[in-house]
C-alpha cells in the first residue's frame, strides 16, 4: 500500500508524516492511498482504516475503524479515508497514529480485529481486550508503536499475531500510516528571579542606603529593566537588566523541546526593546547583584561587558503596552539545557543601541501576591516513543537446557515480559527454561507509546541414546541369554532380527540356534540411534544313546530300537531303515542276527552308535 496524499488541519504532512498537535486539538482532514492486491480473485482483501486511540469514552476498537472497501478488486485502486466526524487528538501526550490496511480476511472486522472465527455464523470477533484462553490476537488500534512504525516507514506491516478460527500465527499487511504527536504541555515557574542596576544612585537596603550596583532585588514583587545612560558604542551606564530562572528536571526523559516561551507580565506605562540572552555564569536569587552573582562569590561586574552572557540575544521584543503579557522564544536555550548545557537561566536587558532612558519596563515577579501574574516558561515538547531491546543466548537450546534472555528500555514507564514472566525492571537478565520453541515478548509502555521486542528460543529434542546388552554373551546351542536395552529420547524402538517392536527400557529371553547379532534401533524427536549385543552360540560333537529291547528274539519275533541325540540335525540308521528323527524309536524284525548302527551328524562332526539283535533259530 502507497501513501500519496495525507492532509491533516490543513497541513500537508505527505512527506513527514507527522503532525504536532496539542492535546485535545479537533482533527479534521483525509488519508489517500493505492492499495494492491496481488491475492487474485481466490481470496477476500479488504481494506479499512482506523485511528489507533479512542476519543469518545466508552466506545470499542469495533466502533472506530472505516470500512473502505468489503473486498477490493484484484489489481490497484485508490482510497480515501476522511478522517471521523468529531476526532479529537488524545488528552495525553505521546505518538499517535491513523492508518489504512488491507489484507486477506473475511471481512474488514476480521481485518482490523485481527482475529475470529468467520466460518460461524454470525462471525465472532474479539475486540479490545483478548479474553485468556482464546485464540485472539490485539486489535489493529492496539497494535504497539513498533508495529505502526512499520506503517509509517513502508508499505506494509509484518510480524504480528494474527488468529484463524483457533490456529494463531505471524500475519502479513499491507498498510501506511502518519503520526499524531500529541505534544506534552509543561508551564513552569522561576525558581529565581531578581533585577540588577549597575547604578550608583542609592537605595534603601534594610535600614541603610547603599548603591543599587551592590543591592540585591531578589525579594522584589517586580522585574525591571532600564537602558540608562548612553556612553557611545554599545556602553551605557546607570543601566538595570533582569535575571530570571526555571528548573527543566519536570521535563520527561528523552523529551525532545518542540517549542519554549518565557512570558513575563508588564505592568509599566514605558516601552522598550528588550532582548534575552543566555546567562553563562552562575548565581542566586538573594545575593545576585551587579557586583557579584551571590554574597560572598567573587565579583563579575567586569563580566557585563564581555562574558556574564552570551552576547548574540536568544530572542527580542517590543514591550509597548501596559497591564498585558509579553513572551519570548527561547527554545533554542532551552533545547541546550535539556541536552546539558549549564542552565543558568536568561539576562534580559534593553536592546536600544543609543539615546538615553531613565524609565523602566516593569514586569512581576514570582515573589507578587497576584500570582496569576507570576512569570511562567511554558514548554512544549514531544515524548519519544519507549525503545527496547531483547536477545536470548543462545537461541537454540536442547530441552532441560536454559537460554539468558537479557533486555534494555527507554523512555519507558512499565516493563512487561510474556509468556509468564509479568513486569520486570526496565533492564535486566534472566534465565529462562523452556520446554518447546517459544517466541518472548518484551513490551515496553510510556508516555509515548508502547514498544515491543522479540526473541525466540528454538527447543530441540537431543539425539536418542540406546544401549543393549546379552547376559551371557555365549550359550551353547539349546540354551537362553536375557537381552536388556535402555534409551533417553525416544518414542519407539525395534530389535531384529525376527523380534520387531519393543518398549523402549526393557528385557527378553533369546535362545537363538546360532551366533546372533541382535540390533535395536529407537526413533524420537531429536532423531534415531542404534546399538547390538551379539548372541554366541557354541555348538559340540553330538552325543548318541541307542538301545534295542529286547535284544535276543526269536524268527518272526519284533524288537524296539530307541535313541535320543544331543546337537545332532540328522540321524541315519543302517542296514536297511534310513533316515531317522534325531530322537525316536522303531520296531525292526531282523531274520538274522544283525548290528544296527545310528550316524548322528551335527554342526561339529558326526557321532556313531550300535546295537546287536540276536536271532535265536
Amino acid at each position: 500500500m502507497t501513501l500519496t496524499s495525507a492532509i491533516v488541519n490543513g497541513f500537508d504532512i505527505t512527506e513527514a508524516r507527522t503532525i504536532l498537535v496539542d492535546p485535545g486539538t479537533p482533527l479534521e482532514g483525509e488519508i489517500r492511498v493505492i492499495a494492491f492486491n496481488g491475492e487474485g480473485t481466490q481470496a477476500i482483501v479488504p481494506v479499512a482504516a482506523t485511528p489507533n486511540w479512542k476519543w469518545v469514552e466508552g466506545t470499542s476498537n469495533r466502533e472506530i475503524y472505516t470500512e473502505l472497501d468489503p473486498g477490493m478488486v484484484p489489481g490497484s485502486r485508490s482510497y480515501t479515508y476522511r478522517l471521523p466526524a468529531g476526532l479529537t487528538a488524545p488528552s495525553r501526550s505521546g505518538t499517535y497514529y491513523l492508518g489504512v490496511f488491507s489484507g486477506p480476511a473475511a471481512s474488514a472486522g476480521q481485518l482490523m480485529s485481527c482475529d475470529g472465527f468467520p466460518a460461524s455464523n454470525p462471525p465472532t470477533y474479539y475486540w479490545d481486550l483478548e479474553p485468556p484462553g482464546t485464540p485472539a490476537a490485539p486489535d489493529v488500534a492496539n497494535w504497539t508503536s513498533d508495529l505502526w512504525e512499520q506503517a509509517v516507514e513502508s508499505d506494509h506491516i509484518g510480524g504480528f499475531l494474527f488468529c484463524e478460527e483457533d490456529e494463531c500465527g505471524t500475519g502479513s499487511y499491507g498498510g501506511a500510516a502518519v503520526r499524531v504527536v500529541v505534544l506534552g504541555i509543561l508551564e513552569l515557574e522561576p525558581v529565581a528571579d531578581t533585577f540588577i542596576s549597575s547604578s550608583n544612585y542609592t537605595t534603601w537596603v534594610g535600614n541603610k542606603r547603599i548603591a543599587e550596583r551592590y543591592a540585591n532585588f531578589g525579594t522584589n514583587s517586580g522585574l525591571s529593566v532600564i537602558k540608562g545612560l548612553y556612553g557611545g558604542g554599545d556602553y551605557f551606564s546607570n543601566w538595570r537588566g533582569t535575571l530570571i530562572r526555571f528548573d527543566l528536571s519536570a521535563l520527561p526523559e528523552g523529551s525532545e523541546v518542540v517549542e519554549a516561551e518565557l512570558f513575563l507580565y508588564h505592568y509599566s506605562v514605558w516601552w522598550q526593546l528588550i532582548s534575552i540572552h543566555r546567562m553563562n555564569r552562575e548565581w542566586t536569587e538573594l545575593g545576585a547583584s551587579w557586583w557579584q552573582p551571590c554574597e560572598g562569590c567573587e565579583t563579575w561586574w567586569s563580566g557585563w561587558s564581555d562574558g556574564n552572557y552570551v552576547r548574540a540575544a536568544t530572542d527580542t521584543q517590543w514591550v509597548a503596552s501596559i497591564n498585558r503579557w509579553f513572551s519570548w522564544d527561547v527554545t533554542g536555550d532551552v533545547r541546550l539545557f535539556v541536552n546539558g548545557a549549564p542552565n543558568d537561566g536568561w539576562f534580559l536587558k534593553s536592546a536600544e543601541k543609543s539615546g538615553s532612558d531613565w524609565t523602566s519596563a516593569s514586569f512581576y515577579s514570582k515573589e507578587t501576591l497576584q500570582k496569576e501574574l507570576v512569570p511562567y516558561l511554558r514548554v512544549h515538547f514531544r515524548i519519544p516513543p519507549p525503545e527496547a531491546t531483547l536477545s536470548a543466548d543462545p537461541q537454540t537450546i536442547m530441552i532441560g537446557g536454559s537460554s539468558l534472555l537479557t533486555w534494555s528500555t527507554a523512555y519507558a514507564e512499565t516493563v512487561t515480559l510474556e509468556p509468564g514472566i509479568g513486569p520486570v525492571a526496565p533492564e535486566g537478565s534472566l534465565a529462562v527454561f523452556p520446554t518447546e520453541t517459544t517466541t518472548y515478548i518484551l513490551t515496553a509502555r510510556g508516555q509515548g507509546g508502547e514498544t515491543s521486542s522479540r526473541a525466540e528460543v528454538t527447543v530441540v529434542s537431543p539425539p536418542p541414546t540406546v544401549t543393549l546388552t546379552a547376559i551371557p554373551q555365549s550359550i551353547s546351542t539349546g540354551e537362553s541369554a536375557t537381552l536388556s536395552w535402555s534409551s533417553t529420547y525416544a518414542d519407539s524402538a525395534i530389535i531384529d532380527p525376527g523380534i520387531g517392536d519393543v518398549p523402549v527400557n526393557g528385557s527378553m529371553t533369546v535362545s537363538p540356534n546360532e551366533t546372533t547379532t541382535y540390533l535395536i534401533t529407537v526413533q524420537g524427536p531429536g532423531g534415531s540411534a542404534s546399538a547390538s549385543a551379539t548372541v554366541t552360540v557354541v555348538s559340540q560333537p553330538p552325543s548318541v544313546t541307542f538301545s534295542a529291547d529286547p535284544m535276543v528274539i526269536l524268527p518272526g519275533q519284533a524288537s524296539t530300537l530307541s535313541w535320543t541325540t544331543t546337537y545332532a540335525t540328522d540321524c541315519f540308521i543302517d542296514p536297511g531303515i534310513g533316515s531317522v528323527p534325531v530322537n525316536g524309536s522303531i520296531q525292526v524284525y531282523p531274520r538274522n542276527s544283525t548290528t544296527y548302527i545310528l550316524t548322528a551328524t551335527g554342526p561339529e562332526g558326526t557321532t556313531r552308535a550300535e546295537v546287536r539283535i540276536t536271532v535265536i533259530r
